[in-house]
């Protein structure tokens, strides 16, 4: 992306999939929530934004582990939740 407003844009897709995430459980958005929150962990932009990179990088891990199974997603969610946010 090379548009100023990226980060803004992946926000809004983010927050869409996951509203849509959380009114149709049954409905696996995991990789592509996966997916934008890693290319947020990675934006430039975020570069200057170190909390909200940090945030960004352990929901990528709770959200693989979703999109690899349960047992896994546990592992994930144990390994973020170790992880101090401040």
């Amino acid at each position: 992306m090379k548009n100023p407003n990226e980060v803004e844009q992946l926000l809004c897709a983010l927050m869409f999939m996951l509203t849509r995430q959380a009114n149709n459980p049954g409905m696996s958005l995991a990789t592509p929530i996966r997916d934008h929150l890693q290319w947020l962990a990675e934006h430039p932009e975020t570069a200057r934004q170190p909390m909200l990179r940090k945030t960004c990088r352990r929901l990528m891990l709770q959200w693989q582990g979703y999109d690899e199974g349960v047992g896994e997603s546990r592992a994930a969610a144990a390994t973020a939740a170790q992880t101090n946010l401040h």
